[in-house]
């Protein structure tokens, strides 16, 4: 995952260190992600992300008037834990099935707390419609 380091040090600085959960949306162009917005979400389900899907619509249609284009969410993970939770598996998968064909990969990385740090994870939409999901490489440009 290529990041500008402001739009990661916004992401970490952003994101609270204490439940509930928080996230948001990345953006960018060329592979690169260089713009985000931080969302609370719609509402709180316990300690889990629910993202404001409308709000967050609205922003990814406004980055695409500036030729900025949706890359991926972002959350965060409380107590040092670094892996996805099969909730977070089933609900990447449910967006990558939701993408039009042209988008075969989008970005999730983890805001890890209290360590304040991004764990990358990329899902790839496979040709015959599988969904692959690995940890990726962190790159900071």
């Amino acid at each position: 995952m290529k990041i500008k380091e402001d739009v990661l040090k916004a992401i970490l600085e952003e994101m609270p260190v204490a439940p509930p959960e928080a996230g948001g949306i990345l953006g960018g162009r060329e592979d690169i992600i260089s713009i985000c917005f931080a969302d609370n979400g719609g509402n709180t389900l316990g300690c889990s992300y629910i993202p404001d899907v409308k709000k967050l619509n609205i922003i990814i249609k406004q980055w695409e008037k500036n030729k900025y284009y949706f890359m991926g969410i972002f959350h965060v993970h409380f107590f040092c834990v670094d892996t996805l939770s099969e909730g977070d598996i089933k609900y990447m998968e449910r967006i990558m099935h939701a993408m039009p064909e042209t988008i075969r990969k989008l970005y999730f990385p983890l805001v890890v707390q209290p360590h304040t740090k991004c764990v990358p994870y990329v899902a790839y939409k496979e040709k015959e419609g599988k969904i692959l999901i690995r940890q990726d490489e962190l790159e900071i440009l």
